[in-house]
């Protein structure tokens, strides 16, 4: 009996495509979800004529497609238009309001937040909001 002649190998792998199973990763398509993504798109659209959006919250059991579909969404806004920031937070690994900040500073482009407190950093982060935009997406 031979235990290693029909494992795989070093070149070898069971997936096409590994990145496919990575967290963060977004396929190019996302059947399965249009209604969804086109309600969510409808109540970002008002934002691009300089109106206000709706606030939404998405909830649901796991694994049904609330944060691709988001993302997707997001990405799809990000590729339309300069004129709305899309910030995306994945609260399980920013998971202190001041990680959230930080997060929300650099989507935005803000990189002064050495030696700042919160509240500094949200005065900042109001200022550069005003201008534009932006979709939060706390997930």
């Amino acid at each position: 009996m031979n235990l290693f002649k029909d494992m795989l190998k070093d070149n070898e792998s069971l997936f096409k495509d590994e990145i496919a199973l990575d967290y963060d990763f977004l396929p190019k398509l996302l059947p399965y979800r249009e209604k969804e993504q086109f309600y969510l798109a409808n109540c970002i659209k008002p934002l691009m004529q300089k109106r206000n959006g709706k606030n939404l919250l998405i909830h649901g059991p796991p694994g049904i497609g609330k944060t691709a579909a988001t993302r997707y969404v997001l990405r799809d806004l990000e590729n339309e238009t300069d004129e709305i920031y899309p910030i995306y937070i994945n609260c399980w690994k920013k998971n202190t309001s001041f990680k959230i900040i930080t997060e929300i500073c650099s989507q935005i482009g803000y990189k002064f937040i050495q030696n700042k407190r919160a509240d500094e950093l949200m005065d900042e982060i109001k200022k550069i909001i005003n201008k534009k935009s932006a979709v939060f997406v706390l997930d």
